[in-house]
């Protein structure tokens, strides 16, 4: 916990952890506005300030209790994305050249490309399938769980 520092303290400290590992800092305060707005993933929680929320690239309007949910939630979302990727970059990557080189025909690669996107379509629905992320402390990287303003991102 970075409580009582100065906003450029809190920085300050952010920005050396960051160099040496992934990091999540989170506030309520309006002195934490700096470290938000300059930390990679910053998490404004509760009742924060309006500037303290305008600064954070995530405002969760409950408690500091769902940060680690909220980070699992991205995890699951990142893997998604890149499942997602490899099914775009891998259709771009086999058929486009196959049907520039007329060895498939247009029609074949425009129903291929229909297909590719509804593969990206319904991966993308595993989201809210699987349901919600079960709530309990995120891990830090020695095994330790704790909810603190800073989260150690494995």
């Amino acid at each position: 916990m970075l409580s009582g520092y100065s906003p450029e303290q809190k920085y300050s400290f952010l920005d050396n952890l960051e160099r040496q590992t992934n990091a999540v800092f989170v506030g309520d305060g309006l002195n934490d506005g700096l470290a938000l707005a300059g930390a990679r993933l910053g998490i404004a929680v509760g009742s924060a300030a309006p500037a303290t929320g305008e600064a954070a690239a995530v405002y969760l309007t409950e408690s500091i209790a769902k940060v680690p949910t909220t980070l699992r939630l991205a995890q699951r979302a990142r893997k998604l994305m890149h499942q997602n990727l490899f099914w775009a970059v891998g259709y771009n990557a086999l058929v486009i050249p196959l049907a520039v080189m007329g060895w498939i025909q247009p029609v074949i690669a425009a129903i291929a490309m229909s297909l590719s996107s509804l593969c990206v379509l319904l991966n993308s629905l595993r989201m809210q399938k699987r349901g919600p992320v079960a709530h309990r402390a995120f891990p830090l990287r020695h095994g330790a769980h704790a909810l603190t303003k800073i989260y150690r991102v494995v």
